[in-house]
């Protein structure tokens, strides 16, 4: 009787501390943008001295500069062998202009989602899926502020970049100029 009350508890313990360890690797991402920006007129990875706007070249200088180990760009709720190009994390897409632009950087606006877990699932919206779930998409996501959220959803209540304000901001959505768009496998 113990251990059928036992076990279900030990579950959710270990879901609770992979996603307390998954929401921090988050933030060490974004906290390693904001010490890259610090020798890069305040801008994040991929803009600047070094353009290269894919997640994996933005990761790659962080990974050059030493901002990161290999480790902290594999989530704990994922094998390292099942995360594609060797990282579980998606980063925001960037248009030539625009508030998405002016938002990657060292801006500290509280509304602008700059990293996230990776959408696994088909396309945006209610099909958007993630490590932690296979029915709908829910987890991390770092602010431009370097707060954190573990989250139930890929709708966002309320998101801003430059001076645009979204409600009901779709993480993963691929329309909208100023909009949150993290980048979605094979983008």
């Amino acid at each position: 009787m113990i251990g059928g009350v036992m076990l279900p508890a030990l579950g959710a313990a270990r879901r609770n501390v992979v996603r307390m360890e998954n929401t921090t690797r988050i933030r060490g991402i974004q906290q390693a943008m904001l010490q890259y920006a610090q020798g890069n007129n305040q801008k994040f990875p991929g803009l600047g001295k070094d353009n290269d706007l894919t997640v994996e070249g933005r990761f790659q200088m962080l990974l050059d500069g030493n901002y990161l180990t290999p480790e902290d760009l594999i989530s704990p709720a994922e094998p390292a062998t099942a995360a594609p190009f060797n990282h579980s994390f998606r980063l925001l897409k960037i248009a030539n202009e625009g508030g998405r632009r002016a938002a990657w950087g060292s801006t500290a606006n509280w509304e602008s989602p700059v990293v996230s877990d990776r959408n696994t699932g088909p396309s945006a919206g209610a099909n958007a899926r993630s490590i932690h779930s296979t029915r709908y998409w829910r987890g991390s996501v770092a602010y431009n502020d370097g707060h954190t959220n573990f989250l139930g959803s890929n709708i966002i209540g309320s998101t801003r970049y430059g001076d645009v304000q979204n409600i009901d901001d779709d993480l993963f959505a691929t329309t909208g100029t100023d909009d949150v768009m993290m980048i979605h496998e094979g983008q």
